[in-house]
């Protein structure tokens, strides 16, 4: 996502979009479990 300068991306289930995912949710769920080890 960095090297491309993405901030969002589909999420698809089944060819169905059914969220987006942002750079900030993945840093964020990549912290918090840091924090849980």
């Amino acid at each position: 996502m960095l090297r491309y300068d993405i901030d969002h991306i589909p999420v698809v289930r089944e060819g169905v979009p059914v969220g987006i995912v942002s750079r900030h949710d993945l840093l964020r769920m990549i912290v918090r479990q840091a924090e849980a080890t």
